[in-house]
């Protein structure tokens, strides 16, 4: 895992990534079927019971990011995680901070790589 950020980035990055990158793993699947039937990442992250390990502030924080994610940036990132799951490749998530929210995805030998750069959960609340 990767991290330019504030604490929340630490948490639910850390949880996503747990979740994410073990291929071989019973929350992996549980991920697959969350991800399946989600429309926004929102939807995703609260299917796979990321957010139910976090305390009430980071949640708040975390449900703010992705509330603010722009529709481009949630479709790519549902893309790439589909892409992952289909072919049941670890997935690996990064957060960024920065000024605006953009998304990038790299397929790496062994993993789909998500980085996700926005301004602090913070300044969405």
């Amino acid at each position: 895992m990767q991290y330019t950020g504030g604490m929340i980035g630490i948490v639910f990055v850390g949880n996503l990534n747990r979740v994410l990158g073990d291929a071989r793993g019973e929350a992996y699947g549980r991920a697959l079927e969350a991800v399946a039937g989600a429309s926004t990442v929102a939807e995703a992250v609260e299917g796979m019971g990321i957010l139910e390990r976090m305390q009430e502030a980071e949640v708040a924080e975390a449900r703010a990011v992705m509330g603010a994610l722009p529709r481009a940036v949630e479709l790519a990132i549902l893309g790439a995680t589909t892409a992952g799951f289909e072919r049941r490749m670890p997935i690996g998530i990064e957060w960024h901070r920065g000024e605006e929210i953009s998304v990038t995805v790299r397929e790496e030998v062994n993993e789909v790589r998500i980085i996700l750069t926005s301004p602090n959960g913070q300044d969405f609340l």
